[in-house]
């Protein structure tokens, strides 16, 4: 007999959309989901986004999904602007540095970077667990998964404030990077989700704000699937 376990409902999930702004205007939307997954070495995390907006480049839709854990990161990314699409991958080596591939219209490029050149990618800030390297203030480099551009800057202390979501002024982790006067804000929940970003990219000042207030993780089940002509018996499992 054959036996497919399905496991991407066998993991505690979360979903949240996200809604983007340029200044007042609403310009589009992101979904993102995160997936926890149970391993003996840890937890492992995958997340998955999905982005659309229109921005002075044009219309933008990405596509992106990324993976974690106690000793290791990855992540995969599609970019379209108006006709042009740019592919982007990301492997976090064993001595903490990144292999980065990106792939556009005019060919590909591949680039090793080493671990005190990249501390985090813009996809970790959707990853609750990753997303706690923006606690540690000092220098730090962040890797734009979905151009493959750097933004550089000081990272300063974590601070408590308060952000409204959905009309509720909740308390807030406030992760500032500054660089020549200019600041990316990443406000998080108590369990390090993101809650509202605000970052310059694909050529504006883009604001990320949660919808509503992120649900708890809620677990979920295996599925069994037989193979074809023959049922599932319990005893089998």
């Amino acid at each position: 007999m054959l036996l497919a376990l399905v496991f991407s409902a066998a993991a505690d999930e979360q979903h949240v959309t996200y809604d983007v702004y340029i200044g007042k205007d609403d310009v589009g939307d992101r979904e993102l989901t995160i997936r926890y997954l149970p391993r003996d070495d840890g937890e492992r995390r995958v997340t998955s986004l999905v982005s659309n907006a229109t921005t002075p480049l044009g219309v933008v839709s990405a596509r992106a999904s990324a993976q974690s854990g106690p000793r290791s990161a990855s992540f995969t990314s599609s970019l379209k602007v108006g006709s042009a699409v740019t592919q982007v991958q990301g492997v976090m080596l064993p001595d903490g540095g990144w292999q980065v591939i990106r792939s556009d219209g005019t060919g590909v490029f591949e680039s090793r970077l080493a671990a005190d050149q990249v501390r985090l990618t813009t996809l970790d800030i959707y990853d609750p667990g990753r997303a706690r390297l923006l606690s540690v203030p000092g220098r730090v480099h962040l890797l734009v998964a979905e151009t493959a551009e750097m933004v550089d800057g000081n990272l300063l202390a974590p601070e408590e404030v308060s952000v409204k979501i959905a009309g509720k002024s909740i308390t807030a982790t406030r992760c500032t990077i500054e660089e020549n006067g200019e600041k990316s804000n990443f406000y998080f929940d108590s369990d390090w989700v993101l809650l509202r970003a605000e970052l310059t990219t694909l050529g504006a000042a883009l604001v990320t704000r949660a919808r509503a207030l992120p649900e708890p993780r809620v677990y979920g089940t295996i599925e069994a699937i037989a193979g074809p002509g023959e049922g599932t018996k319990e005893s089998e499992l």
